[in-house]
């Protein structure tokens, strides 16, 4: 419950790909859809737009997910996974707010999908992927996100030759992507990926539609 600027930890780092960083903030939401943050001084939250945001950086962070972060910067996905899960029990008695499972699961996804590209194919690293994937969008269905969960899924889906379930994933993520956000790289993405998945069936002339899509979006 948010009593007032005064009870609020102003803390929180919002990293933007365009303009100066919001240092010291608290962040209020973190969706899809809006990102707020309430600075000291003022009495209402200012809005951000969440295509414009790189990343946010909580006060109450544990240091193993800091540590989950660096290990996937660094490219030790092993590790990283690790560092997550360790991350995501601390969280169950330690009072981290409600963000925790949105990123920690959203970056296992990844850490299991960069693992499974970086060595010789392995199925279930890429399974483990798409269920965190899922995960992050039960915990958070307005999660800031999901459309990077729904083009990762169709890569990895893709990966394993599932290529009906690669090109729902797509769809979903073409379909939000219309209705919900400004940023134009998504439906680039939709529209390459097509082209990929149609490539990988062998549907020369409609992965030739589909990359042509992808230059003029």
């Amino acid at each position: 419950l948010l009593m007032g600027l005064t009870s609020l930890a102003l803390a929180d780092n919002i990293q933007l790909k365009r303009g100066a960083a919001r240092l010291n903030v608290k962040v209020t939401e973190d969706t899809y859809q809006k990102v707020m943050y309430k600075e000291e001084g003022r009495d209402h939250p200012i809005p951000i737009a969440p295509e414009n945001v790189e990343w946010i950086e909580y006060d109450d962070a544990p240091r193993e997910f800091g540590d989950g972060r660096n290990a996937f910067e660094i490219g030790d996905y092993e590790n990283a996974v690790s560092f997550f899960k360790e991350a995501l029990e601390l969280a169950k008695t330690s009072g981290v707010g409600e963000w925790l499972q949105n990123y920690a699961y959203f970056y296992l996804a990844q850490s299991y999908k960069k693992w499974g590209e970086t060595t010789s194919f392995d199925a279930q690293k890429y399974q483990d992927s798409i269920q965190f994937y899922q995960k992050t969008l039960q915990v958070a269905p307005n999660s800031r996100f999901i459309f990077a969960c729904y083009l990762q899924m169709a890569q990895c889906y893709l990966a394993g030759k599932n290529y009906t379930a690669a090109k729902e994933q797509l769809h979903n993520l073409q379909t939000l992507a219309k209705e919900q956000t400004k940023d134009p790289q998504w439906l680039f993405f939709v529209a390459l990926w097509q082209g990929h998945v149609a490539v990988a069936e062998g549907n020369y002339s409609n992965a030739v539609v589909r990359y042509k899509d992808a230059e003029t979006v």
